[in-house]
C-alpha cells in the first residue's frame, strides 16, 4: 500500500490558508517530535550546495522544520524560518540559539543585525560560532526579510506543500525578493514520477504519516506546554533577526524522555534549574486539570474521525505491531520541468539544470 491518495483542492480563494492550515500546519503540529525523529541525517545533494558557498555568507532555510542543515557551516549566519512552532523549538534546542516564538509583523525583522556580525567575524571581533537563528513564518505570506537580505537560499520539500500554482509561485517569488542579486537558491520538491512503493496517481494528493502511539504523549505534552507559555511575562529580549525572541534551553545530553523534547520551555538557561525542569516534566504529564480535559477530548475526537488504526499482522509471524496513528498531508507532486517554468516566471535564472535526485526534483537558480 502506498499511502497517497487523491487531494480535492478547495475552489474557493478564501479557503486555502484554511485548508492548508487543518492538512498541512495542523498535522506538523502533531506529528513534530515523531517527524524530528526520522529527520537528523542532511541530504547529500545540501550538504554539496551548502559547501560551496562562501565564507561569511548569509543562509536562509525557508521550512527549516528541525533545522538539520543549522550547523552543517559554521562560518555562515544561519536564519532557519517554519510555521510549526514545535519543530522551531526542537531546532533551536539542537542548535543551542533561539527562536521567534510568534509570527512576527511586516517591518519587525533586522536583517541589518545578520549583516553586523557577518561583519564582525570578518574582521577578527568575534571568536564564536556566526549567528544562528530562527524565527515563525508562514510562507504563504510576505516574508518579513527586506530585499536582498541573504546571499543564499535554501528551500528543501516545502514549496509542495503549497496548494495552488499562484501559491507556490509567489513563495518563490518572495525567494527571490529576499536573495541578493547574484545569489544562488537551492529548491528540492517531491517528484510525480516517484520510484519505489509510493505510487502516485494526481499531483494532489494526500500522503499517509504513521505516528507511533510512544510520540502521541509528547504531541500532547507540547500542547500543554504551548498553552503553559501563553502570557509568559518572563520571557526575554535578545538582539536577532526579529523583535519578539526568547531563548532556550538546549536539550540535554543523552535526554530519552520522549516527552520533552517537543515541549516549549520558555525561560533563559540562568533561570533553569534542576527543580524546574522536574517540575515541567511533570506538569507535561498531565497532571494539570486542563490539559487533562484537553487530552480527553483530544483522543475522543480522534477516534470519532476514525485515525486510530491497527496495522496488520506481520506475514508469518504471530506478533502484532503496535496501534499507530495515521495523519494525512496535503502535497503537490511536481511534473518534470513544472519547477524550472515557475522559477522562471519569477525572475530567476537556472544556475543547475533541474534533475531526479531520490524522488524529488532538484534546482539551483540564481538572481540575476
Amino acid at each position: 500500500m502506498s499511502g497517497v491518495s487523491p487531494a480535492a483542492i478547495p475552489s474557493c480563494e478564501a479557503d486555502y490558508e484554511k485548508w492548508e492550515k487543518e492538512h498541512v500546519h495542523d498535522v506538523y503540529s502533531k506529528i513534530a517530535a515523531h517527524f524530528s525523529h526520522t529527520r537528523f541525517n542532511p541530504w547529500p545533494g545540501v550538504t554539496d550546495f551548502l559547501s560551496s558557498i562562501p565564507p561569511y555568507s548569509t543562509l536562509l532555510d525557508v521550512g527549516c522544520g528541525n533545522a538539520k542543515y543549522a550547523r552543517v557551516r559554521t562560518d555562515i549566519a544561519y536564519v532557519g524560518a517554519d510555521y510549526s512552532q514545535e519543530l522551531l523549538s526542537i531546532a533551536s534546542k539542537r542548535s543551542d540559539s533561539y527562536f521567534c516564538s510568534r509570527i512576527p509583523p511586516q517591518g519587525t525583522s533586522k536583517p541589518k543585525q545578520i549583516e553586523i556580525e557577518v561583519e564582525k567575524a570578518k574582521e577578527g571581533y568575534s571568536t564564536t560560532l556566526l549567528p544562528c537563528s530562527f524565527l515563525r513564518m508562514d510562507i504563504s505570506q510576505r516574508f518579513p526579510f527586506g530585499d536582498g537580505t541573504f546571499s543564499h537560499v535554501i528551500f528543501i520539500a516545502a514549496l509542495h506543500h503549497l496548494s495552488t500554482p499562484e501559491r507556490r509561485k509567489a513563495a518563490l517569488h518572495e525567494v527571490w525578493r529576499v536573495c541578493k542579486p547574484g545569489g544562488t537558491v537551492l529548491i528540492y520538491v517531491w517528484a510525480m514520477e516517484q520510484t519505489g512503493k509510493r505510487k502516485v496517481t494526481t499531483p494532489d494528493s494526500f500522503v499517509e504519516w504513521r505516528m507511533p502511539q510512544k510520540f502521541i504523549c509528547t504531541a500532547k505534552a507540547t500542547s500543554h506546554a504551548k498553552r503553559s507559555s501563553i502570557g509568559s511575562e518572563s520571557e526575554k529580549k535578545i538582539s536577532s533577526p526579529c523583535d519578539s525572541i526568547t531563548p532556550v534551553l538546549k536539550e540535554e545530553e543523552g535526554r530519552k524522555c520522549d516527552c520533552d523534547s517537543g515541549s516549549l520551555i520558555q525561560k533563559s538557561k540562568q533561570e533553569i534549574q534542576e527543580d524546574d525542569i522536574e517540575t515541567t516534566i511533570r506538569d507535561l504529564d498531565g497532571s494539570d486539570r486542563e490539559a487533562k480535559e484537553s487530552e480527553e477530548k483530544e483522543e475522543r475526537d480522534m477516534k470519532e474521525k476514525n485515525i486510530f488504526k491497527r496495522k496488520r499482522k506481520k506475514k508469518g509471524t504471530n506478533e502484532k505491531r503496535e496501534d499507530s496513528v495515521v495523519y494525512n498531508r496535503y502535497y503537490h507532486f511536481y511534473k518534470e520541468g513544472e519547477l524550472s517554468e515557475q522559477c522562471l516566471e519569477v525572475g530567476f535564472e537556472i544556475e543547475e539544470k533541474e534533475k531526479y535526485d531520490h524522488s524529488n526534483w532538484r534546482i539551483v537558480v540564481k538572481k540575476p
